[in-house]
């Protein structure tokens, strides 16, 4: 988590706030089950008493955002928190057809729990998802109409989830274009922006293609058995449901080469889009380590969330445009 000197400081921010108090936008990240570390950035902004004025979100960033912007949060770190082994396994095994992507309208109702309200006009505070068009690869701004098909096709992960079909656009994962939506908060009219990258520390501290070449049976058995495409899939992705029996790295199958190369290439694109245009407040938890599926790591990251919040806010005073021992982003590869 690093305080960055923003290029539009002093008097030029002064001349374009007119005076009045700063708009604090927040720009919430891609990153799938390392994302709930959002929850713990929201928790400890809510304690220091900044309420954003915008948020933007890609992906899980939007999922969260949303459910902040409309009320639902605390039901969603509830079910996070409580998300375990068997339960997350036996979710997914009423989830997971047989052809081995989630159906769009499944997730749609999963998500429709803990974001409150259908549309994007009815939100608490105003939210913009992003999402990438699939044909030119355009980034996509959604923020207006049927805000549950919005989140869905933010979260899009391609290979996983079927696109979604919107005014005549097929859409996919907004990290593919825009990890870190500093720009699009900016747009929408903040002054100020906290952004949360979740993804910078993947390279260095994610094992992505450490996996024996023959596991065990799985650890946790649910009462119906899994696809024989998704007892592959899930240890492969890394969800921790079988043991490893040796220190060989297995040749990575295709779903694996994919994931990999999506988040790689997020790692890559966010660095270069927060150099180009820097928040005024960096946040980067550590949950690199963490499995791109392993969602019942939930406690983990939201401790791990508010630990960089909180250490992020001693260097910066959101009012007077303080941003004490600045320091600039590393490069992915750091």
């Amino acid at each position: 988590m690093e305080p960055v000197n923003p290029s539009n400081t002093g008097t030029h921010r002064k001349a374009r706030t007119g005076g009045r108090r700063p708009r604090l936008g927040l720009a919430l990240g891609g990153g799938a089950a390392r994302g709930w570390a959002h929850l713990g950035v929201l928790q400890a902004l809510e304690e220091a008493g900044l309420r954003p004025d915008f948020i933007a979100g890609t992906s899980i960033g939007s999922l969260v955002g949303a459910a902040w912007a409309s009320g639902g949060l605390a039901d969603l770190r509830t079910a996070v928190e409580a998300l375990d082994r068997r339960t997350l396994m036996t979710f997914l095994n009423v989830a997971l057809p047989a052809s081995g992507r989630m159906d769009g309208r499944f997730l749609e109702a999963v998500i429709g729990r803990y974001i409150r309200v259908r549309d994007f006009a009815d939100l608490d505070v105003p939210l913009a998802a992003v999402a990438t068009d699939l044909s030119i690869g355009q980034e996509v701004v959604l923020r207006e109409g049927d805000l549950l098909e919005a989140v869905r096709a933010s979260c899009g992960v391609p290979g996983m989830f079927r696109p979604v079909r919107r005014n005549g656009r097929f859409l996919i994962d907004g990290g593919l274009v825009n990890p870190v939506p500093v720009t699009v908060a900016r747009d929408m009219g903040a002054d100020r922006v906290i952004a949360v990258d979740i993804t910078h520390h993947i390279v260095e501290d994610g094992p992505y293609l450490v996996r024996a070449e023959e596991p065990e049976e799985p650890v946790v058995k649910a009462e119906r058995p899994l696809p024989a495409w998704a007892a592959k899939f899930l240890p492969a992705a890394g969800l921790p449901f079988r043991k490893r029996t040796s220190s060989v790295p297995a040749t990575p199958n295709l779903r694996e080469v994919l994931l990999s190369a999506v988040a790689i290439s997020e790692v890559t694109l966010s660095d270069l889009r927060l150099r180009a245009d820097p928040p005024d407040l960096l946040i980067r938890p550590r949950v690199g380590h963490i499995a791109f599926l392993d969602f019942t790591r939930g406690r983990e990251a939201i401790a791990a969330g508010y630990d960089a919040t909180r250490e992020a806010l001693e260097h910066w005073e959101f009012g007077q445009g303080s941003f004490g021992s600045a320091a600039p982003a590393r490069p992915a590869s750091a």
